[in-house]
């Protein structure tokens, strides 16, 4: 488990936003296409579906802010001098990651298990790794960011 973490923890932000979706988003993404063609239940479909979308978002609006954010922190921006219209969201991306974790783990105990079980626990572990990637490694840096540029009180 302590491998898992090292391999991600002294990478910068945008470089952990690039190896987050290699080794987690589009994996997770395809994985779920390839399962969700497989199976039968309807509401395992459904959550795969879901899980999908929860990705893609992922991938559109987080990793779009880390790199921004990386960018931000590595140019010395100080956001207490901003006018009061920063559209950035700091504190969205930081509870959207919480929510998703909620959203994601509510996806998986609905699907059955039982239809295709290697494929899903492979499956569920990737997910659960990026679970404890993103709450272990992510939100600090993220924080760490934000603290950096001004970004929270």
């Amino acid at each position: 488990m302590e491998h898992l973490f090292t391999i991600y923890e002294d990478l910068s932000l945008d470089r952990l936003a690039d190896k987050l979706n290699n080794d987690f988003y589009q994996p997770i993404r395809e994985k779920c296409k390839q399962v969700a063609a497989e199976l039968v239940i309807d509401d395992s479909k459904e959550a795969m579906s879901r899980i999908v979308i929860l990705i893609e978002a992922k991938q559109e609006s987080l990793l779009s802010y880390l790199r921004t954010l990386a960018e931000k922190s590595g140019t010395g921006h100080n956001c207490s001098n901003c006018s009061g219209q920063c559209d950035m969201g700091h504190a969205e991306h930081l509870m959207g990651i919480k929510e998703s974790h909620i959203m994601i783990g509510s996806y998986v105990t609905g699907i059955d298990m039982n239809e295709l079980p290697g494929e899903l626990q492979q499956l569920s572990n990737l997910i659960a790794d990026l679970v404890r990637v993103e709450e272990q490694v992510l939100v600090p840096k993220i924080w760490n960011a934000q603290k950096k540029i001004n970004a929270i009180n």
